[in-house]
């Protein structure tokens, strides 16, 4: 699984945006008001478009975590 994913955003332009960079994601219950948004580490929120399913973001940053944790335990295994 790649750790970034192409999103687009509320002004119609298109973001690579990387799992490790993220801090939340936001869904907004009324994204025709109100968009969903991903929190970064650095900068300011990517608000996103109406269309930009968040659910399908939210799984797949979700997965990019656990991978993370998986791959940092398995090198700490034997420093007990």
């Amino acid at each position: 699984m790649s750790n970034q994913l192409l999103v687009e955003k509320t002004d119609g332009y298109l973001l690579n945006v990387y799992a490790d960079q993220i801090v939340d994601v936001v869904p907004s219950a009324k994204p025709d008001r109100q968009p969903c948004a991903i929190v970064m580490r650095y900068g300011e929120p990517v608000l996103l478009s109406e269309e930009t399913n968040v659910i399908q973001i939210i799984e797949w940053w979700i997965e990019n975590l656990e991978q993370s944790r998986k791959r940092s335990g398995a090198g700490n295994s034997g420093n007990a």
